[in-house]
């Protein structure tokens, strides 16, 4: 199983300053190649962590740049 990590902003850099955590974005590719991209926030530990992250199936995510 392959996994990458990358952190990104909850919000848009050029609106100033934010009280919205940050988050990390977790992609993670299968044995059948099927990748899942699960975000959860970057300071969660322990209980908070297993209940605060959202899971997407490939084909159910866009990258972000395609789209602006």
């Amino acid at each position: 199983m392959k996994t990458m990590s990358d952190p990104n902003l909850a919000t848009n850099p050029n609106e100033g300053p934010s009280d919205i955590d940050e988050y990390v974005s977790e992609v993670t590719v299968n044995t059948h190649g099927t990748a899942f991209c699960t975000i959860y926030p970057g300071e969660a530990s322990g209980i908070e962590l297993m209940t605060t992250w959202i899971t997407a199936k490939q084909g159910s995510f866009v990258d972000l740049e395609r789209f602006r």
